[in-house]
């Protein structure tokens, strides 16, 4: 999903663009994510980011990633770094953010290496997600917004991937 893409579904998920909304994007330090709460902040939003900061792209660029966020919009981001299928950690940003809406944009990504290790994937790709929609429920957050991961399509073991192959 295209950071506009993902952004207009949120907009249609939320009331209007001009109502200050609280909104949770996992995953802010990635490519897709921070174009996301960089857009979301812009149009007047106020965005809590949850990320793991892996390291299966530049850790250096994600961290440049959150310190812009963080500088250029101040106290209207909070971060907070630790793994999303930690339920504690869940709850307390839930419980001290108060988010109106959810964007789950982290995952991990890549279908071959999801073949080498699949219970990583499987821990951040799903397990994370159940704890998100879990702590939603819980919450009473209605509105959540999810891009998916090719992982998901992770069950062939051929060079070229289709969905048939699962």
């Amino acid at each position: 999903m295209a950071p506009n893409q993902a952004t207009d579904a949120l907009a249609e998920c939320t009331a209007t663009a001009s109502a200050r909304r609280r909104i949770l994007v996992t995953g802010a330090a990635g490519f897709i994510g921070f174009h996301t709460a960089k857009t979301l902040l812009a149009r007047g939003d106020d965005v809590v980011i949850v990320d793991e900061v892996n390291d299966y792209y530049d850790v250096k660029l994600k961290q440049s990633n959150l310190d812009w966020l963080s500088t250029n919009y101040g106290d209207r981001v909070s971060v907070y770094i630790g793994d999303l299928c930690d339920e504690q950690l869940v709850r307390r940003v839930l419980k001290e953010t108060k988010p109106d809406a959810m964007v789950h944009l982290a995952a991990r990504a890549g279908v071959r290496p999801s073949i080498d290790n699949p219970l990583m994937y499987i821990h951040a790709n799903v397990v994370a997600t159940m704890v998100l929609l879990d702590a939603c429920r819980e919450f009473g957050i209605k509105k959540f917004v999810y891009a998916s991961s090719s992982s998901v399509y992770g069950g062939s073991m051929k060079e070229s991937f289709s969905e048939e192959d699962i």
